[in-house]
């Protein structure tokens, strides 16, 4: 029995120390890069940007005779063996994340969050089951398309971006769309808020009512074949900003507003979920990645929900910081 480890990888981390190393990965952790060994780049064909996957880390640092420890090294609890509990010095010190690859670049991986020390080894990838989403599903639906949409509904929930029963996500699969369903809250996603839409036959593949505004994500497909994934927000500061000035971006004096102007486009108050409303964010987007629909929301397509996502929260941020440094004329 051949019982060597190999060392697959690398993680590239911000942290030097094991002082400055986080107790547990959290959301405020910069992301890190993972280099995959150039004689194990096969084995990462299949992985995709969004996916969740398990890394397995040798933590190379950490003492190995060491069976007792204050949990998270907090002296006033009392001490545990170290299997219950998630300390780096174990006999065979193995690191156990679930991390979200943010980014592939050939044998690089983009992953975040990670509490590792630079130049941490990796002994294995595994991805994450998603058995839970197959029960739910229908046949047209690929579990990690549904853990991609769900993700991407908490997150924008937890910025702010949409609450209740606002919003919209979808993402191109195939020659289909995955879109959520009318009436759900898109922070608490499950399979059954999820339907397929075939683009090509333009008809309903899943039981369930569609979104509201299923028209216009369409649209967007129909005229845009670059585009695979669009997020509908209801970002509350950038709609109080327009409601101040269609042109607020150009009233801040940041990089930022700069490179986004250029990629923005806005639509007047229209009906949601009209016919109308659908044409006219599709001709918009056909030439821009964020548009502003007056009175209603902001929607932005990319090659995937993270793009998506991202210009999101860009662009709320810009008009937050629009309010700081304008007085309100509310």
């Amino acid at each position: 029995m051949d019982n060597r480890l190999k060392i697959i990888g690398i993680v590239e981390s911000k942290f030097k120390s094991r002082a400055q190393c986080p107790k547990q990965p959290d959301a405020n952790i910069p992301p890190s890069k993972l280099t995959i060994d150039q004689r194990y780049i096969d084995a990462i064909d299949g992985l995709e940007v969004g996916e969740d996957i398990y890394v397995f880390t040798w933590l190379h640092k950490g003492n190995r005779e060491v069976l007792k420890c204050h949990p998270r090294g907090d002296l006033s609890k009392p001490m545990r063996g170290i299997f219950a509990t998630r300390s780096p010095d174990r006999p065979n010190p193995i690191g156990l994340h679930r991390v979200t690859i943010l980014g592939i670049e050939k044998n690089v991986l983009t992953i975040h969050p990670i509490e590792v020390l630079d130049n941490t080894p990796v002994v294995d990838i595994k991805p994450v089951d998603f058995g839970v989403w197959k029960k739910g599903f229908g046949p047209y639906i690929d579990s990690k398309i549904g853990e991609k949409i769900r993700k991407i509904g908490e997150r924008a929930w937890q910025r702010g971006l949409i609450s209740g029963f606002n919003g919209n996500i979808s993402v191109r699969f195939k020659d289909m769309m995955i879109i959520t369903r009318t009436g759900c809250n898109k922070g608490m996603i499950s399979a059954i808020d999820l339907i397929a839409y075939d683009l090509r036959n333009n008809k309903k593949l899943s039981d369930g009512d569609l979104s509201s505004e299923w028209k216009m994500h369409y649209e967007i497909y129909m005229n845009r074949k670059d585009v695979r994934a669009i997020l509908h927000t209801h970002p509350p500061y950038l709609l109080a900003a327009i409601k101040s000035s269609n042109n607020f971006l150009q009233h801040i004096n940041v990089y930022e507003s700069e490179i986004f102007l250029p990629r923005i486009g806005l639509v007047e108050p229209l009906i949601p979920g009209s016919e109308e409303l659908a044409s006219a964010v599709a001709r918009v987007a056909c030439s821009k990645d964020i548009v502003f629909l007056k009175n209603h929301g902001l929607v932005c397509v990319g090659k995937d929900l993270i793009q998506c996502i991202s210009l999101s929260e860009e662009i709320e941020q810009l008009a937050k910081i629009f309010f700081l440094l304008i007085p309100s004329t509310f």
